[in-house]
């Protein structure tokens, strides 16, 4: 199951059932937000952690067997276990500790009928299994279902069209600042259900959310948009450092883009997402750039961005020099 459903089972009513548990995927966040959870019903010294190595595990497990307080055990890397035998007898007699917690960073790349193949089927099977795989692959729907876990976890509530807006307006890429942002909202409106007009009041303030709205009329060559927000962003103390930085990182990546569809005519969405390690609403903005912009326009909007950094350290008017940026990149 997803993350979200995990965490809800987790500190549902039946929290204490489960004793084996499995975390596939690559996703920190994800991956220490359950193991936080799991902790949290134990002391320090209760908790156990082994490497890779099958007897070291075996060995953790037989040391709890003869304590009178319960013990989790936690593995990591099990992808990389140098053998599977005992540990899979423990697995179908339920021989292990009050939990046993087994985490492979990535899906296990195994031979059919293999050792390693049967236990990774009986773990599967038996096990809570949590899917930790990088929000990057993510489609919006998912997205969507971790933005209403984050703000019912944090005491309110947001409707789906509200859910949608804020993965939208969102840098879905980096989860703790999204969870900081939900519980932040969740402060402002506690106890309430969000909708798309409350969240508009607060939103429409963020320089975050204005960088975002910049980058999408950049995208489609609209002067007068682009200027119109550069100048709100400046006005509010944005500086100009950041506005350069954040679009030199986004022509960069529309460059890698370009290079990627010359090579995959057709890819999809959620490829390009999970090749440029980018939130999936935001993918529309960069195939637009790469559309509008052919490869010489790109470099040398990356070239005029490098003036401009260059003018504002040696003292230039910040407001003259973004100004002027914004123009030669959206010149027709």
């Amino acid at each position: 199951m997803y993350y979200p459903q995990a965490c809800d089972k987790l500190q549902g009513a039946d929290k204490l059932s489960h004793r084996l548990f499995y975390l596939q995927g690559d996703d920190p966040y994800f991956v220490e937000d359950i193991l936080k959870t799991i902790y949290s019903f134990y002391s320090p010294g209760q908790v156990l952690e082994s490497g890779p190595v099958e007897k070291e595990i075996i060995t953790k497990i037989k040391q709890t067997s003869f304590l009178d307080d319960e013990y989790c055990v936690v593995a990591r890397n099990i992808n990389k276990l140098d053998g599977y035998m005992a540990l899979m007898e423990r697995l179908k007699k339920k021989d292990y500790p009050n939990r046993l917690v087994l985490i492979s960073p990535e899906p296990p790349k195994l031979t059919q009928d293999s050792i390693a193949d049967v236990f990774f089927k009986e773990l599967r099977k038996r096990a809570f299994y949590v899917d930790c795989m990088g929000i990057s692959i993510f489609n919006s729907v998912r997205l969507e279902s971790m933005v209403k876990y984050f703000f019912r976890r944090d005491g309110s509530n947001i409707d789906d069209a509200a859910a949608t807006l804020f993965v939208a307006n969102t840098d879905m890429s980096n989860l703790r600042a999204v969870n900081h942002e939900a519980y932040r909202l969740s402060t402002m409106f506690l106890g309430e259900t969000i909708t798309p007009s409350m969240l508009v009041t607060v939103l429409s303030r963020s320089p975050k959310l204005r960088l975002f709205a910049l980058v999408k009329h950049i995208a489609v060559k609209d002067l007068g948009a682009s200027i119109k927000l550069v100048n709100i962003l400046m006005q509010d103390g944005c500086s100009a450092n950041v506005i350069i930085d954040y679009l030199f990182k986004f022509f960069s990546k529309v460059i890698l883009l370009v290079d990627y569809l010359n090579l995959n005519k057709f890819s999809t969405s959620e490829s390009v997402a999970h090749v440029l390690e980018l939130p999936l609403p935001v993918v529309p903005d960069y195939m637009s750039a790469a559309k509008n912009f052919n490869i010489r326009k790109l470099y040398n909007a990356l070239q005029q961005l490098r003036i401009a950094s260059v003018k504002v350290h040696q003292g230039v008017s910040p407001d003259f020099c973004i100004g002027s940026l914004v123009l030669k990149i959206c010149r027709k």
